[in-house]
């Protein structure tokens, strides 16, 4: 990516994304990795909205107005000194990690959104990478400096730039006529793409990274955001208003969750089961049980809790048989799984007070289903799950929407 400087840096795509992002908690850098960042504003181990929203609108500036690196630091000390934030790291390296991420990834994801423009397209198929100006190159990087291939090569799904923390390397798109001023006729052929495995220390599971690419950064950034199938007009931050459930009536601009749901698979369970029985049923979905819990990344990236928790009243008593609800637990852990939609949204909890809650939603003609997991010192944990009416399942569709089902 070329330097940053208030000449080259604001554009209205990159703005945009910037500042159509959710502020949510975290604990940890890799709470939330890959494509949930193109809707979630995060500062690791920032996880009061009051602090978030600080740093947000430090970012906001330098994004918009160009404000350089130290001026941000300014900012930051600022912030610290008046939220008394305890942060890991050195202030110069927190401020650069905190500073190029969020810069490089709103100039990727404007990028993003110019090149896939269908009149940019039909002039310029090609997209070229583009090495940048890191002190410390990365071998495979150096490698794909120069690289062309068409705009749609899987190739580009895991390897658009920036492909890690500290990367520059950025693309631009070509056509015709710049091949033939290289003297080519035709792209090249996609590099094969090898992995090596890493461990996500979050969920504890090894995951394969393609080589050159550092963990969490093997996705294309913007790439939710500009074919994302939310409705533009709720691709907004989270209200920090807090709306009693009496008062919701859910996004009303959203058609029914009916058209892009697909039928659940999973079958239902037995009618004599124990609650524990029941209970563990589900956790052995995700691999976890009662006496070990654990995280598990939503479709979106988000490391969220499984536990039994989901299934206990506010006494720590199993509620699990209720209405027959029971009997859906394995299609509940379908429901978080693969969701038809996810919300986030501040509520008024009857004996936690104001809590921010994460919601998934899945229709179903036989059942609907509700998980909810609320922010906790833990992080995500499971609250509660029950099977609402069609009417209460679309109030429920308030908040923030983050991830929304491809039709």
């Amino acid at each position: 990516m070329p330097k940053m400087s208030p000449t080259n840096l604001p554009f209205t795509e990159a703005i945009d994304y910037f500042r159509q992002k959710v502020n949510l908690p975290t604990y940890a850098w890799n709470d939330i990795m890959n494509q949930a960042h193109d809707r979630s504003f995060v500062v690791a181990g920032a996880y009061r909205d009051d602090l978030l929203t600080d740093f947000r609108t430090a970012i906001d500036k330098a994004i918009a107005n160009g404000t350089t690196l130290e001026e941000f630091r300014d900012d930051f000390d600022n912030i610290v000194k008046k939220h008394g934030w305890s942060y890991n790291g050195g202030r110069n390296w927190r401020t650069r990690v905190i500073y190029q991420t969020n810069l490089r990834s709103a100039y990727a994801a404007g990028r993003l959104k110019q090149m896939q423009d269908p009149d940019v397209i039909k002039m310029r198929p090609y997209w070229q990478y583009k090495h940048g100006d890191s002190r410390v190159a990365r071998p495979e990087h150096l490698g794909w400096d120069g690289l062309i291939l068409r705009h749609d090569d899987p190739f580009w799904q895991t390897h658009m730039p920036p492909n890690g923390w500290n990367c520059s390397c950025y693309t631009i798109a070509i056509g015709d006529y710049h091949l033939e001023q290289m003297g080519r006729t035709s792209p090249d052929k996609a590099p094969q793409i090898t992995t090596r495995p890493i461990l996500d220390t979050a969920t504890n599971k090894m995951v394969d990274v393609p080589m050159g690419i550092d963990l969490g950064w093997a996705y294309q950034v913007g790439k939710t955001w500009v074919n994302s199938s939310i409705p533009k007009q709720l691709l907004k931050p989270l209200s920090s208003v807090v709306i009693s459930k009496a008062a919701r009536k859910g996004e009303i601009d959203l058609p029914p969750l009916k058209d892009i749901s697909k039928p659940l698979k999973k079958p239902l369970l037995a009618d004599d089961l124990t609650e524990s029985e029941y209970v563990n049923s589900f956790l052995a979905e995700f691999d976890a049980s009662v006496d070990n819990p654990i995280l598990f990344r939503d479709v979106t990236g988000q490391a969220v809790i499984i536990s039994d928790e989901l299934f206990k009243n506010n006494k720590g008593i199993y509620k699990v048989k209720k209405r027959g609800r029971e009997l859906y637990l394995l299609r509940l852990a379908e429901t978080i799984k693969d969701p038809d939609e996810i919300w986030v949204e501040w509520d008024d909890h009857p004996t936690k007070g104001v809590i921010l809650a994460r919601k998934y939603l899945r229709y179903d003609k036989d059942k609907n289903l509700l998980s909810v997991f609320s922010w906790s010192k833990y992080g995500w944990l499971g609250t509660t799950s029950f099977d609402p009416t069609v009417k209460a399942l679309e109030i429920r569709r308030s908040g923030a929407l983050l991830y929304r089902r491809d039709k």
